[in-house]
C-alpha cells in the first residue's frame, strides 16, 4: 500500500514494503507523488528508493523505519547514497528512534524519541 497525505502545509507518502518494479509502475502511472517527507520504501534495502523514484518525489526530508542491530543491515548503503546525491536529509529509527513530524506554517518540526 502506498499512501500519499495532503495536508494544508506539507505532504507526506508513505510507501510501505514496495519494491523498485512497484515504483517504476506508480512512475508510469503518471501520478502526482512529490512531497515533502518521503518513508522510504521496504526499509532502506537495495531493492527499492530509485534514483527515478526518489527524484520523482523530490522530498526535503525522508525517514528510513527499520530496527536496530537488524540483521539485514537495513538501511542499505545504496539507498544512502542515492539520499546523499539527492541532498536529502534523512533520519532513521535504528538510530533516532520514533520519528514525530509536525508542518507548521513554513517548515517542518521534526522531534525524535532518542537523540544521536
Amino acid at each position: 500500500m502506498v499512501l500519499k497525505l495532503n495536508l494544508k502545509n506539507a505532504s507526506f507518502l508513505f510507501t510501505g514494503d514496495i519494491t523498485s518494479a512497484a515504483e517504476a509502475e506508480i512512475l508510469n502511472s503518471e501520478a502526482d507523488i512529490s512531497a515533502n517527507v518521503i518513508k522510504i520504501p521496504h526499509r532502506g534495502s537495495k531493492y527499492s528508493s530509485s534514483k527515478a523514484f526518489i527524484a520523482a518525489v523530490s522530498p526535503s526530508l525522508a525517514v528510513i523505519s527499520c530496527g536496530k542491530n537488524n540483521v539485514y543491515g537495513f538501511p542499505n548503503g545504496e539507498t544512502a547514497d542515492t539520499l546523499n546525491e539527492f541532498e536529502i536529509p534523512y533520519l532513521t529509527t535504528n538510530t533516532r528512534g520514533a520519528v514525530i513530524i509536525t508542518p507548521e506554517k513554513d517548515k517542518l518540526k521534526v522531534e525524535t524519541s532518542l537523540s544521536e
